[in-house]
Protein backbone atom coordinates (compact mmCIF):
# COMPACT_ATOMS: atom_id res chain seq x y z
CA UNK A 1 0.00 0.00 0.00
CA UNK A 2 1.30 3.28 -1.01
CA UNK A 3 1.55 6.24 2.32
CA UNK A 4 -0.09 8.90 2.21
CA UNK A 5 1.63 12.08 3.41
CA UNK A 6 0.08 12.78 6.86
CA UNK A 7 -2.65 10.52 6.69
CA UNK A 8 -3.31 7.43 9.18
CA UNK A 9 -2.80 4.14 7.54
CA UNK A 10 -6.02 3.17 8.33
CA UNK A 11 -7.51 6.13 6.80
CA UNK A 12 -6.01 4.73 3.87
CA UNK A 13 -7.55 1.01 4.39
CA UNK A 14 -11.09 2.98 4.70
CA UNK A 15 -10.85 4.78 1.31
CA UNK A 16 -9.72 2.05 -0.72
CA UNK A 17 -12.72 -0.70 1.07
CA UNK A 18 -15.05 2.36 0.08
CA UNK A 19 -13.94 2.35 -3.42
CA UNK A 20 -14.21 -1.31 -3.72
CA UNK A 21 -17.86 -1.21 -1.88
CA UNK A 22 -18.98 2.11 -4.39
CA UNK A 23 -17.70 -0.22 -7.86
CA UNK A 24 -19.73 -3.25 -6.40
CA UNK A 25 -16.32 -5.28 -6.03
CA UNK A 26 -18.19 -5.84 -2.89
CA UNK A 27 -21.56 -5.93 -3.30
CA UNK A 28 -24.23 -4.68 -0.76
CA UNK A 29 -24.79 -8.37 1.18
CA UNK A 30 -21.37 -9.68 0.67
CA UNK A 31 -18.73 -10.50 3.25
CA UNK A 32 -15.79 -8.56 3.50
CA UNK A 33 -12.42 -10.55 3.47
CA UNK A 34 -11.56 -11.49 6.79
CA UNK A 35 -8.94 -9.11 9.18
CA UNK A 36 -6.20 -11.82 8.24
CA UNK A 37 -6.73 -11.28 4.26
CA UNK A 38 -7.32 -7.73 4.70
CA UNK A 39 -4.28 -7.37 6.86
CA UNK A 40 -1.97 -8.94 4.11
CA UNK A 41 -3.36 -7.51 0.91
CA UNK A 42 -2.65 -4.11 2.39
CA UNK A 43 0.46 -5.04 4.38
CA UNK A 44 -0.61 -3.34 7.79
CA UNK A 45 -1.47 -4.24 11.34
CA UNK A 46 -4.61 -5.89 12.41
CA UNK A 47 -5.05 -2.62 14.53
CA UNK A 48 -5.34 -0.58 11.35
CA UNK A 49 -7.83 -3.14 9.64
CA UNK A 50 -9.90 -3.06 12.81
CA UNK A 51 -9.69 0.67 12.82
CA UNK A 52 -10.61 0.85 9.08
CA UNK A 53 -13.40 -1.75 9.87
CA UNK A 54 -14.66 0.18 12.63
CA UNK A 55 -14.67 3.87 10.72
CA UNK A 56 -16.83 2.22 8.04
CA UNK A 57 -18.94 0.97 9.82
CA UNK A 58 -19.94 4.09 11.59
CA UNK A 59 -19.90 5.58 8.30
CA UNK A 60 -23.15 3.01 7.79
CA UNK A 61 -21.15 0.78 5.03
CA UNK A 62 -20.46 -2.31 7.00
CA UNK A 63 -22.53 -3.98 9.37
CA UNK A 64 -20.71 -7.26 11.81
CA UNK A 65 -22.42 -10.54 12.88
CA UNK A 66 -21.13 -11.97 15.45
CA UNK A 67 -19.88 -15.59 14.25
CA UNK A 68 -20.42 -14.63 10.62
CA UNK A 69 -18.02 -11.83 9.56
CA UNK A 70 -18.45 -8.25 8.41
CA UNK A 71 -21.11 -7.62 5.63
CA UNK A 72 -21.61 -4.71 3.37
CA UNK A 73 -24.44 -2.79 4.42
CA UNK A 74 -24.86 -0.20 1.92
CA UNK A 75 -23.09 1.64 -0.84
CA UNK A 76 -20.93 5.38 0.00
CA UNK A 77 -23.94 6.68 -2.35
CA UNK A 78 -27.14 5.65 -0.45
CA UNK A 79 -25.75 6.77 2.68
CA UNK A 80 -24.79 10.06 1.05
CA UNK A 81 -29.02 9.67 -0.60
CA UNK A 82 -30.16 9.33 3.48
CA UNK A 83 -28.26 12.02 4.80
CA UNK A 84 -29.41 14.49 2.27
CA UNK A 85 -33.22 12.92 2.56
CA UNK A 86 -32.94 13.23 6.27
Amino acid sequence: MTESVGQPAYQLVAADLRQKIASAEFPVGSAIPSTAALTETYGVSVTVVRAAITQLRADGLLIGRPGKGVFVRSTPATVAERAISV
